[in-house]
């Protein structure tokens, strides 16, 4: 059985095409140019395809989140998590992520003291005068 039957096969399970993607490994949107005859399977894709024939598949209908399973072609396994309980991200135990940036209410400038004090220390002389003016411009002060 070539790869392009054994994903046909797939599909008639029950898998999506992004689903299947995800799961091989494969990159996205790559296997409707390969169904569709438009383009040729590279060597990497038939050997996670030929991994992927080999292990055990998950269920189509039951794994609600996709690309949980991940087949790593240097050690010809199939790996992933017994159940989705199981796999890291959907442990309810692990503590929410702090948001990467810090955001900060800006209030625009109602007068020049308040613009002088948003100027930036490392400016002096000239560079602050024109720094003022571009914003004074800019804040209709």
């Amino acid at each position: 059985m070539n790869q392009i039957e054994i994903i046909k096969s797939d599909l008639e399970k029950g898998f999506k095409k992004t689903q299947l993607e995800k799961l091989i490994g494969l990159p996205e949107n790559s296997l409707s140019g390969v169904l569709s005859g438009k383009k040729k399977l590279s060597r990497q894709s038939i050997i996670k395809i030929e991994l992927w024939n080999k292990s055990e598949k998950p269920d189509p209908f039951t794994s609600g989140i996709s690309g949980i399973h991940v087949i790593v072609a240097k050690e010809g396994k199939f790996k992933g998590p017994a159940s989705l309980s199981d796999h890291p991200k959907c442990k309810k135990d692990t503590p929410a992520q702090e948001p990467k940036f810090e955001f900060k209410e800006f209030i625009a400038p109602k007068n020049l003291d308040q613009l002088k004090a948003l100027c930036p220390k490392e400016l002096t002389g000239f560079d602050r005068s024109e720094w003022i003016r571009n914003e004074r411009l800019k804040y209709n002060i």
